[in-house]
């Protein structure tokens, strides 16, 4: 586990891109088709501004030379109706399928977890697609516990 390099985007995007994919599958009507070339440029172009930014935390699982997943979170600060006004805020957890089942993901939050508690943060929080039954399990079994709930309506 290390933090996250510009050498790693590349990988990284590879992995996300297999993640859109099988949320596509999924759910077909919710993520549409993107132009992968298009997709994969756009996140490796945010990503490598966020790594020097100060603000993101992205780090890497590493086996051999090769990434095997990622994690990527910030402090978030949240309208000021809620009394937690600054999270943790999980943005991408993300784990290539030949690796999955493994511990991977459940090593990545782990660690993204402490560097939010360095950070002083005291709760953490994410967006989960509803059909991605392993994601879901990971964070369920985390201790991460459903507020709210994001509807979708077909007009």
């Amino acid at each position: 586990m290390r933090r996250a390099e510009l050498a790693d985007l590349e990988a990284m995007s590879e992995i996300w891109w297999q993640l859109l994919a099988e949320h596509e599958h999924r759910d077909g009507d919710y993520w549409g088709t993107i132009v992968e070339a298009e997709a994969r440029a756009s996140f490796v172009k945010s990503r490598a501004q966020w790594l020097s930014d100060g603000k993101h935390v992205m780090l890497v699982a590493v086996a051999g030379g090769r990434v095997m997943g990622f994690i990527h979170g910030l402090a978030k600060e949240r309208h000021a109706i809620y009394r937690l006004r600054v999270v943790g805020y999980v943005n991408d957890v993300v784990v290539h399928r030949d690796f999955r089942g493994r511990g991977v993901g459940r090593t990545l939050l782990a660690a993204l977890t402490a560097e939010f508690k360095k950070a002083g943060l005291t709760h953490a929080e994410l967006m989960v697609d509803e059909l991605n039954a392993g994601a879901r399990g990971l964070y369920n079994s985390d201790g991460f516990q459903p507020r709210q709930l994001h509807l979708i309506k077909k007009l």
